[in-house]
C-alpha cells in the first residue's frame, strides 16, 4: 500500500473539493504516482511497458508514473491525457539508453513534459542479465 505524502493529501482535498462542486466527477478516479517496478518476466523479454498520466487542461501539470491497472481506468477519464512507452531494461548497455531516449523524445512530442520526468534517468531499472 502507498504512503501518504503531504502532497497526495492535498490531492485528495482538492479532488472531493472538486468531486463536491462538479458532482458527475465524483465517481472518477484521480491519479497517484506509483512506484512500479519490472517483474521477472520483463527482464526475460527485456523491456517493460510503463504507463503516464497527465490532465488534459494544462500542459505544464506534472506527468504521472502509474501502474496498468490505474492507467485502464484513467485513460477512460475526460481529465487525464494517456501514454505507455515501451522501456528497455536489459541489453547492451549504449542501446538501451540510446532506445530509451529516443522513445522519451518521440513521446514527448504527443505528451508534453514527459522527457523532462525521464530523460536524466535512461537506464531506470537497467540490469545486466
Amino acid at each position: 500500500m502507498p504512503i501518504s505524502t503531504g502532497t497526495d493529501l492535498l490531492s485528495d482535498i482538492d479532488n472531493i473539493i472538486y468531486s463536491t462542486l462538479k458532482p458527475e466527477f465524483a465517481n472518477m478516479k484521480f491519479a497517484k504516482e506509483e512506484n512500479v517496478k519490472p517483474s521477472d518476466s520483463d527482464y526475460s523479454n527485456g523491456f517493460m511497458i510503463r504507463y503516464f498520466v497527465k490532465h488534459v487542461n494544462d500542459e505544464k501539470s506534472p506527468v504521472i508514473e502509474v501502474s496498468k491497472k490505474q492507467y485502464n481506468i484513467l485513460k477512460k477519464n475526460p481529465l487525464y491525457k494517456t501514454v505507455d512507452i515501451l522501456w528497455k531494461i536489459t541489453g547492451d548497455f549504449n542501446y538501451v539508453i540510446k532506445t530509451n531516449k529516443n522513445v522519451v523524445e518521440v513521446s514527448n512530442k504527443e505528451f508534453i513534459g514527459i522527457k523532462r520526468k525521464l530523460v536524466h534517468n535512461l537506464i531506470q531499472f537497467y540490469k545486466i542479465l
